[in-house]
């Protein structure tokens, strides 16, 4: 019988890490971008919750988003401003009142600047009222006296608010 020899099987490839590298700085860029647009995207979800909920009329949900987006921090601030000097009355309740609850101080030069151009009295004192809640400051004004409360607060905010609580009150 002839005898069967072993014939050596041909080299194998040899196969690159260029694509394993390539695929692993891909999937890092995708979670730093991810990290990287994290708030901005939470920013755009909680604000678009309470707008939507606002527009809805169900002042619960959007009172419970406005808390989430004001526990969000200083980085929601653009946002706070537009909902606050939204056109919608009930919007504008909304986002107060999820600033009370929220119980943030940073959010005092936000409710200061929307009270300089309300023109709806029971938001303006509503306003004022969080703003007690918040600092603790104590206006004689009633509600109804719209440009008399509006003077309190920005007189307030003029005095010894902006030391405190930042520059954000323009």
């Amino acid at each position: 019988m002839p005898e069967v020899t072993e014939q050596a099987s041909p080299p194998r490839p040899r196969r690159g890490m260029l694509g394993f590298y390539v695929a692993g700085f891909v999937f890092l860029g995708l979670v730093g971008l991810c990290a990287w647009l994290w708030t901005p995207i939470r920013i755009l979800y909680w604000e678009t919750k309470v707008t939507r909920a606002g527009a809805e009329g169900d002042g619960y949900s959007a009172s419970a988003a406005a808390v989430e987006l004001v526990r969000i921090g200083p980085a929601a601030r653009p946002a706070i401003r537009r909902l606050l000097r939204s056109a919608t009355p009930g919007l504008r309740w909304d986002m107060l009142t999820g600033i009370r609850d929220a119980n943030q101080k940073w959010v005092v030069a936000e409710v200061v600047d929307s009270c300089r151009d309300e023109q709806d009295g029971k938001i303006l004192g509503f306003a004022a009222s969080v703003m007690r809640h918040l600092v603790g400051i104590t206006l004689s004004a009633r509600s109804e006296e719209t440009a008399a409360l509006r003077r309190q607060i920005l007189d307030w905010w003029e005095r010894e608010g902006k030391a405190k609580y930042g520059e954000g009150g323009k």
